[in-house]
Formats: structure tokens, sequence, C-alpha cells
């Protein structure tokens, strides 16, 4: 009783798998005529003999000569997604007209708003440059370095290195006066001298 159960669903199924492999066998290599784009492009289908479906699309104007260095081909969206099974049916003229008059809308605007930014761009490129000093990393170190924190108690940032280092009195040379401090008066003297006789 239980295998009488299943039997319509099994009788069912190799009726379906019956009737698939009879339609394969006479559409089998056949190419059915698709749609044409709005480029040119002719689009087919075509069956194997197991019955898988295969899609491709002939580009205008190809000639069997130009097979080497085929052309780039321009396909819309709706025949990409058509070639991939992603949709059943092929788009409609209509479709096509309508979608390709909504990406020359978007390509004019986004060619005005291109041209409305590059009246800023001089105000931009001057924030960029604060924002990148301000954004300066230590060459030897490996974490960044920022302004308002200190690494040291006591230094402050130094704006044309980009890293900090102690305060600097008036004079620059920051080590000469460190030599002089640890010197004694008489030593600094000799330090000088020595400074004299290399000039």
């Amino acid at each position: 009783m239980t295998s009488v159960k299943y039997l319509p669903g099994l009788w069912t199924r190799f009726r379906q798998w019956w009737n698939l492999s009879r339609s394969a066998d006479k559409s089998a290599g056949q190419m059915v005529y698709k749609g044409e784009d709005l480029n040119g492009n002719y689009y087919f289908e075509t069956m194997d003999k197991s019955g898988r479906i295969f899609r491709f699309v002939e580009p205008k104007n190809l000639k069997t000569s130009d097979i080497p260095m085929i052309p780039e081909i321009n396909i819309s969206p709706e025949w990409i997604r058509w070639l991939r099974k992603t949709r059943e049916e092929p788009p409609t003229e209509e479709e096509m007209i309508r979608n390709a008059a909504i990406a020359l809308i978007k390509k004019q605007k986004a060619a005005q708003l291109e041209m409305e930014e590059r009246k800023n761009w001089p105000e931009l490129d001057a924030k960029l440059q604060l924002i990148e000093a301000e954004r300066d990393f230590h060459p030897k170190s490996f974490f960044p370095l920022y302004r308002d924190l200190e690494v040291n108690p006591g230094q402050t940032y130094l704006l044309n290195r980009g890293f900090y280092i102690a305060d600097l009195p008036d004079n620059p040379n920051l080590l000469e006066q460190e030599a002089r401090q640890k010197l004694s008066p008489g030593e600094s003297k000799d330090v000088k001298s020595t400074d004299d006789t290399q000039k």
C-alpha cells in the first residue's frame, strides 16, 4: 500500500523527464532569435541534448576575419540580466528606451554636479593639505603623533617637520646650546676655538 502512494509521483517525474528528453532532441542545436538591443546586437537562445539552455549575443557588423580581434561589445544591463539567466523574458523595446533615457539623464546630472564641484576644488585642495598636515606621522614611529597629544610632558608640535620636538628658543641650534650648558665656561671657549679653526 505504501508503495502505491508514491507511485504517481514517480510516474509524473518519469513522464516529465521523457517529454523533456524528446523535446530536447527536436530543438537541440537550433538557434532561436530572441531580440535586438538599441546598439544593433542580436540575441539568441539554444538548447543542447540534455535540455540545458544557452544564451548568447551576436555583435553588430561582426565578420569572420575580425574574430581574433573581437571589439568590445556594448550590452545594456537588461540584456546582461537575460544572458546571465536572472530574468526569463527578454527586455522589450519600451523598457530599453526608458532605461537608456534614465541613464542619459543621470549622466547629464553627474556632469553638472562635477562642473559645480570644480569651482570649489581650490578650496578643497587647501582643506585637504591642512588635514594632511594635521595627520602627519613621525617617520620612524609605529604609531601616529597628533598636535593635541604630547609624547613627553613639555614637548610641542613643530609644523614644518610633522613630529614633536622640545621647545626651541630664539636660537634654532638646540644641540649647540645644550653642549654649552653642559660645559664649564673654560671648556666652552675651547669648543669655540676648535670651531673657528675648522672654519
